[in-house]
C-alpha cells in the first residue's frame, strides 16, 4: 500500500513543485513591489520642502532608480504585474523630474561659483590704483558678467539665497568701477 501511494505521488510531484514555485515567485513579486513602494516613499520624502543641494536630489534619484529596477523584475502574469507597470510609469516620471532638478541645481551652482571667480578677478585687477582706463574697463566687464550669472540663477535653486546676498555687493562694486571708467 505504501509503495502504491509513493508511486501515485511521484506523478503529482511535478505539479506540487510547480505550485510551490508559483507561490514562491508570487511571494518574491509582492516583496519586490512592497520594497519598491518603500523606496518611492523615501525618495519623495527626501526632497520635500525644496530647495535642496544637488546631493540631496541625487540621493532621491538613486532611490527612484532602485524602485524602478525592483518593479521591472516583476514577471508578467503575476497578481500585481499590471499594478507594477502603472507604478513603473509613475516612478519614471518622478525620476525624470528629479534628473531635471539635478541639472538645474548643478547649473545654478556652476553659475554661482563662476560669478565668484569673476568677482575675485575683478577685485584683483583694481587693487593698488591708479590704473589705466583699460584695466578699469576689464574689471567693469568682469563685474557685469558676474552680475548676469547671479541674475540667471532661478529662485527655486539651493544657491539662490546666496546669489541674492552677493548680487547687491557685486552691483555696488560694479557701480564703483563704472565711476572710475567714466572719470
Amino acid at each position: 500500500m505504501l509503495f502504491f501511494c509513493v508511486w501515485i505521488g511521484q506523478d503529482k510531484l511535478p505539479q506540487i513543485q510547480q505550485i510551490t514555485l508559483n507561490i514562491n515567485q508570487e511571494e518574491r513579486t509582492k516583496n519586490n513591489f512592497e520594497s519598491a513602494q518603500k523606496l518611492g516613499m523615501e525618495a519623495s520624502l527626501i526632497v520635500q520642502n525644496p530647495p535642496h543641494a544637488p546631493e540631496v536630489w541625487e540621493k532621491s534619484s538613486i532611490k527612484w532608480q532602485e524602485a524602478i529596477s525592483l518593479l521591472e523584475k516583476i514577471p508578467e502574469g503575476t497578481s500585481i504585474s499590471e499594478q507594477a507597470k502603472k507604478q513603473i510609469s509613475s516612478y519614471r516620471i518622478n525620476s525624470q523630474t528629479i534628473s531635471k532638478r539635478i541639472l538645474n541645481e548643478n547649473q545654478a551652482k556652476e553659475n554661482f561659483e563662476f560669478s565668484q571667480k569673476l568677482a575675485i578677478e575683478a577685485s584683483i585687477l583694481v587693487q593698488n590704483p591708479p590704473h589705466p582706463p583699460k584695466v578699469w574697463k576689464q574689471a567693469q566687464l568682469k563685474w557685469q558678467q558676474a552680475i548676469k550669472l547671479l541674475e540667471s540663477i532661478p529662485q527655486s535653486t539651493f544657491v539662490s539665497e546666496k546669489a541674492k546676498e552677493k548680487l547687491s555687493s557685486y552691483k555696488t562694486n560694479y557701480g564703483a568701477v563704472s565711476t572710475q571708467v567714466k572719470d
